[in-house]
């Protein structure tokens, strides 16, 4: 099952993770998410809001289609 995490949550945990006190192995158990969500945060809060889960219009939260929640590439340009 998908998990929804809060923007603040998710930024909150991705400053620990650039921190370096701890291994992202360790951060993720921590706060209970998976190495993989962990992993992919920071990537997708660099390339901006636009990619992130839970900015739609309106800041409404949730899916806005995709499978599973997951981000879809960037149109070929």
């Amino acid at each position: 099952m998908v998990r929804a995490y809060s923007g603040e949550f998710r930024r909150d945990v991705i400053a620990i993770a650039r921190k370096g006190e701890a291994s992202v192995r360790q951060v993720a158990r921590d706060f209970g998410v998976s190495e993989s969500c962990l992993a992919r945060w920071p990537r997708l809060a660099d390339r901006g809001p636009q990619h992130q889960r839970g900015r739609g219009a309106a800041g409404q939260s949730g899916r806005a289609g995709g499978a599973a929640g997951r981000a879809e590439p960037d149109p070929a340009p």
